[in-house]
């Protein structure tokens, strides 16, 4: 009985780690850092893209995006952009909203993507 019980805790324990890693990995992409988002926003609609496929992959996704929410730039950076919400989630202890920019040159290519991450606070 006794050899038992070490058996069982260590059994539990690795369920348990093999369950929270798994959580964590499944878990929607608004919830990851800000960098990592970006990686991934980046390998899905890579940097020289059209916007018309940038468009089509915000759409399976399933993103909001709203044409009055697009705009024009006029820096360096990049000709126009498109704003497309990501969604929300309930941090500790504030409510987080994401929100990414595909910016695009004149010729509607992908130049940059940026990603916000907005608390809203007290």
């Amino acid at each position: 009985m006794k050899r038992k019980k070490p058996m069982i805790i260590s059994i539990s324990l690795l369920i348990i780690t093999i369950v929270s890693i798994t959580a964590y990995y499944i878990r929607p992409t608004i919830y990851w850092p800000q960098k990592h988002i970006y990686e991934t926003l980046v390998k899905d609609t890579p940097i020289g893209c059209d916007k018309e496929y940038v468009l089509e992959y915000t759409k399976m996704k399933g993103y909001v995006f709203d044409l009055n929410q697009q705009g024009a730039r006029n820096d360096e950076i990049g000709n126009n952009y498109m704003r497309v919400y990501l969604g929300h989630y309930r941090g500790i202890p504030f409510r987080c909203d994401v929100t990414a920019f595909w910016i695009f040159d004149e010729k509607d290519k992908l130049v940059n993507i940026d990603v916000w991450k907005d608390y809203d606070g007290l």
